[in-house]
């Protein structure tokens, strides 16, 4: 009888052991005007520290409503800061940019933020750092692009 309770034991302690390590996070949602270029495992980053991913992108009438998973160490304080920064302009691809505020309250498990960024996507854009393909494929169309020009311009004068 007792060599049966063994292996519901063992599932019972390795069952805690794996929710115990499993990384602990907070959703947060955000509201935004334009969710340009996020996808659903875009990052979420604070001062070049990946913090939490987009875990989720849906619609609203007015709104695009992103649900966000922030690591549970992270406690993000309220007035923080929050920008969709265009990371790779090639393929449109975002990420959402924090900025913590010096407030002592901070968001709970799923708040949700309004973050107003019409215009917010294109402003933040910020030094593209490109793979040697995309290199290489921006450098061929620079090429095409000098060769159409010059074309032109010696078929003007």
């Amino acid at each position: 009888m007792h060599r049966n309770i063994y292996p519901v034991r063992r599932f019972l302690i390795t069952l805690f052991i794996f929710c115990g390590c499993v990384g602990r996070h907070n959703n947060l949602y955000l509201l935004l005007d334009n969710a340009d270029g996020l996808y659903t495992g875009s990052s979420v980053i604070s001062r070049g520290v990946i913090i939490g991913k987009v875990e989720e992108l849906s619609l609203s009438d007015k709104w695009v409503v992103v649900k966000l998973t922030i690591k549970d160490k992270y406690k993000l304080s309220k007035e923080s800061d929050f920008k969709v920064i265009l990371d790779n302009v090639l393929q449109r691809k975002s990420s959402i940019d924090v900025t913590f505020s010096s407030s002592k309250d901070t968001y709970a498990n799923n708040d949700t933020v309004m973050v107003h960024n019409k215009k917010g996507i294109e402003r933040n854009v910020i030094p593209v750092e490109l793979d040697s393909s995309s290199r290489a494929e921006m450098l061929k169309v620079f090429k095409q692009l000098d060769t159409l020009l010059n074309s032109k311009s010696k078929a003007k004068g």
